[in-house]
């Protein structure tokens, strides 16, 4: 899997990727985008998004589901909102 987990902390995200569009984790990248997998499609991507406000507890808005293309940005958008969040809680 290289580097697609973006470290431990976001691990889950790459669980969840691999599950939505049944790829193995050994086979992930960044740039894995659900709808150019070999037998993926737009739904798989849903799923995806969806899984992702789930288990870490955040809504994402269609705006913000738009711009999540790859399984690189779906992890940079979770670090976004999980720094954000931290920032905001120590105020």
């Amino acid at each position: 899997m290289g580097d697609a987990s973006g470290g431990r902390r976001f691990y889950p995200a790459c669980e969840l990727a691999a599950r939505c569009v049944k790829t193995p984790m050994a086979e992930l990248s960044l740039e894995l985008r659900a709808e150019t997998s070999a037998g993926r499609n737009s739904l798989a991507r849903v799923d995806f998004i969806l899984s992702l406000e789930a288990k870490f507890g955040m809504a994402i808005s269609p705006a913000d589901m738009l711009s999540i293309i790859a399984l690189g940005d779906a992890i940079k958008f979770v670090r976004t909102v999980h720094f954000t969040r931290k920032a905001a809680q120590s105020r």
